[in-house]
């Protein structure tokens, strides 16, 4: 009994300074019972570390977003009477409650700001500035996704390369393209070609781009013409099959004459 005793004092004392660290922390320690203790793998311990992580942390699957809009459709259609008599002020506080605790406050740090590019610092900002200005969500993020398609397209737009390449006798000239091909980039590709100073033969090898609208083969349509203008033909190889769809049925058709 005397070992014994000794082995739960030793235990005791052992275990009162843990929590006294944990609370002088700001930090939950694990619970250890006098006359026990974990094994020295330290499996007791891990385990109940565990269960209170997931405590903590809450829903972690797509489940939980279903079951939060159904809980709350029900509130709305079942219980919409009684859900009105609840105070505005009070309703106001949830969503503040919420919207801190699931702000990523991280993401605007300082830190955080100037490694981000800053076409998604400028979405940002003008999302959260229409919402102030205006005080309705939907026009915030109406405007912001606009914001956001607009700096996509210019970023995007900067992304095609044209690579000419002049046969070793000077009679023909190869541009390879390579990038996407839509309105953005579609101005800047007509200003790669040297309409004057080419061969009269000119290829254009669309192998690694690809043909999204109306605008690039109104583009492509305008390069032909110009070098038409000079006594020079132009052909166009490479295309994929969803491009030699779009070309082909609007080839032609868009340039009014």
């Amino acid at each position: 009994m005397g070992p014994t005793l000794c082995r739960g004092g030793a235990a005791a004392r052992n275990a009162t300074p843990m929590r006294r660290t944990g609370r002088r922390n700001g930090l939950v320690a694990p619970s250890i019972t006098v006359g026990s203790s974990p094994d020295r793998e330290g499996n007791d311990v891990s385990e109940r570390m565990q269960i209170g992580e997931v405590k903590t942390a809450g829903a972690r699957t797509r489940l939980s977003t279903f079951l939060a809009g159904a809980f709350l459709m029900v509130l709305c259609i079942v219980f919409g009477p009684l859900v009105s008599q609840i105070p505005m002020a009070a309703l106001v506080a949830v969503m503040v409650l919420v919207s801190v605790g699931t702000f990523d406050w991280h993401s605007i740090s300082p830190a955080t700001l100037k490694r981000m590019p800053v076409g998604e610092t400028t979405v940002m900002v003008v999302t959260v500035a229409v919402v102030v200005a205006t005080h309705n969500l939907a026009i915030g993020v109406v405007v912001g996704a606009i914001t956001a398609v607009v700096v996509f397209a210019r970023r995007v737009a900067h992304l095609v390369e044209v690579t000419a390449v002049t046969d070793p006798d000077g009679t023909e000239v190869v541009y390879r393209v390579t990038g996407e091909l839509f309105f953005a980039s579609s101005n800047e590709l007509v200003q790669h070609f040297d309409y004057a100073g080419d061969p009269d033969r000119v290829v254009v090898d669309l192998t690694d781009a690809h043909i999204w609208d109306a605008s690039t083969v109104a583009a492509l349509d305008a390069v032909t013409t110009k070098y038409a203008s000079r006594g020079k033909s132009v052909e166009i190889v490479g295309l994929n099959t969803r491009s030699a769809e779009i070309h082909h049925r609007l080839t032609g058709e868009l340039t009014g004459g």
